[in-house]
């Protein structure tokens, strides 16, 4: 009898960006379901549809609002959601921005592939959306 086949966990990619859409696409499809959305403004309103990813990967640089902009709104409608830029900002002071405000991962473009799919793994494992009920701190200690 043939085990089923676990489902997809969901990344949503927020970035205005086509060519960075589907370089991620092709690195991430085989293993996971990658939602695009080409602006802040458009993944917001895909939130609100019920969209519910796993993991969102975000650019900081984007024409309609920026990515921090887009990560306070993201964090009100969903807080256990990790988030993670992926941007080419490479400043130290945006990096410490980031983590202060609740960024997950600061991903700098361009990226190696098995570094990438590594920081998205780990993401994914120490959400509180992946194992209910236990906090970040209480994950890393078991």
């Amino acid at each position: 009898m043939e085990k089923p086949e676990e489902e997809k966990k969901k990344i949503m990619v927020i970035d205005d960006n086509a060519f960075h859409h589907e370089t991620i696409t092709l690195i991430l499809k085989d293993k996971y379901e990658v939602i695009p959305a080409m602006s802040g403004q458009a993944a917001i309103e895909m939130l609100l549809e019920g969209v519910d990813p796993d993991l969102i990967l975000l650019d900081i640089v984007m024409p309609d609002m920026d990515g921090w902009v887009v990560h306070g709104r993201i964090k009100k409608l969903k807080p256990d959601t990790p988030v993670a830029f992926v941007s080419s900002v490479k400043g130290i002071t945006e990096i410490f921005h980031s983590y202060s405000v609740g960024i997950n991962d600061f991903i700098t473009k361009p990226y190696i592939m098995e570094d990438l799919l590594q920081r998205i793994e780990t993401m994914i494992a120490n959400s509180n959306k992946a194992s209910p009920g236990k906090s970040s701190r209480e994950k890393k200690e078991t």
